[in-house]
């Protein structure tokens, strides 16, 4: 698991990947499963090794929100639609509030042109979460979708009254915060601009 850790840090994620592979042969821990799984998705790697990992860690720890995720994007990523949406809805039935899956559920329903189910999800986001512009957004848009124009314009009338001005820095500065980030030493510089 250590060497995995440390060929991550170094920008290798296929090796990371290779010898969280190799620790999963000797014996599968939930630590290896959640590497191999993240390293592989980061890779590149094949998704049906990826969902194997992930299942494996979902069977003992279902609630594990990151990977969670991780199985649905690479269900979405694999092409698995179909499978995708049952896991998002399943994830919906245990935690009804779950905004990840929602988004995720209206991204998928607007992909195979259920614009009803669309709209709903994005509703319960938008519900959820009335300060977020892209969540309203998203409403807005799935109601156009659903040719519902009239709420559609209110809504996305109602976000103009917004002022997105202080969103600038968040998006200017946003890379720092990545690891690892080679413009640590510009945090002070940022603070003071």
């Amino acid at each position: 698991e250590l060497l995995g850790e440390i060929e991550y840090a170094m920008g290798r994620p296929e090796k990371a990947a290779e010898w969280a592979a190799k620790g999963l042969e000797y014996k599968q821990t939930p630590g290896l499963l959640r590497a191999y799984s993240e390293y592989a998705e980061i890779a590149g790697m094949s998704p049906t090794s990826i969902l194997a990992a992930a299942q494996t860690f979902m069977d003992s720890n279902p609630g594990h929100v990151p990977m969670s995720l991780l199985t649905g994007r690479t269900l979405v990523n694999a092409g698995l639609t179909n499978e995708a949406v049952e896991f998002y809805t399943k994830l919906l039935e245990r935690s009804p509030g779950f905004s990840p899956a929602q988004i995720s559920l209206r991204e998928l329903k607007t992909r195979i042109h259920e614009f009803g189910d669309a709209t709903r999800y994005a509703k319960q986001t938008a519900m959820q979460r009335p300060w977020d512009p892209e969540a309203q957004r998203r409403y807005a848009v799935s109601l156009a979708e659903n040719d519902q124009f009239h709420p559609a314009l209110k809504t996305l009338r109602h976000l103009s009254d917004k002022k997105v001005s202080r969103a600038t820095p968040v998006l200017a500065y946003r890379g720092i915060s990545d690891c690892p980030y080679p413009n640590r030493a510009t945090v002070d510089r940022i603070l003071a601009h």
